[in-house]
Formats: structure tokens, C-alpha cells, sequence
């Protein structure tokens, strides 16, 4: 199974928070986020768990890319 069939994110645009619902065979151990100028902006561990909750309050508007263990899983997900 490729990681993007093990991973879904919601809402696209995201507000303050999206959720990233990972599939139970999910072997995925690190979601990064990186901004359009390629400059890491924000890392999560994944701990044996189903659905993540990443906060993007704290990051300007504009347009990112999700990766999962450094492959690009959603090349644009967008902050209102």
C-alpha cells in the first residue's frame, strides 16, 4: 500500500486545524509540513494512532505541502 492510500486530510482549506486520518496499516511514523519556499514549518511524530490533529493557527495564509515520511502526500493544502 503507497502512503497516500493511508492517509486522508480534512479540511482543504484549513482554518486553524485540519485533521489527517491515517489507515490502520499505517506504518507512517513522522507528517511534515513544509511551505512553498521548501522551509520545514511544522513536524509531527505519529504515535500508534488513527487520526492526527495539526495545528496550523500559528502559520501565515498560503498554500503548503504535507509530507509522510518524506513523501509528498497533499502538494497543496491551503491555509485561509
Amino acid at each position: 500500500m503507497d502512503v497516500i492510500d493511508k492517509i486522508s486530510v480534512y479540511p482543504n482549506p484549513v482554518k486553524n486545524f485540519c485533521i489527517i486520518n491515517l489507515n490502520q496499516q499505517s506504518d507512517i511514523q513522522t507528517l511534515e509540513l513544509y511551505n512553498t519556499n521548501g522551509t520545514k514549518v511544522k513536524s509531527v511524530s505519529v504515535e500508534k494512532s488513527e487520526t492526527v490533529n495539526l495545528d496550523m493557527s500559528n502559520l501565515e495564509t498560503g498554500v503548503y505541502i504535507l509530507y509522510a515520511d518524506n513523501k509528498v502526500v497533499l502538494s497543496k493544502l491551503i491555509k485561509e
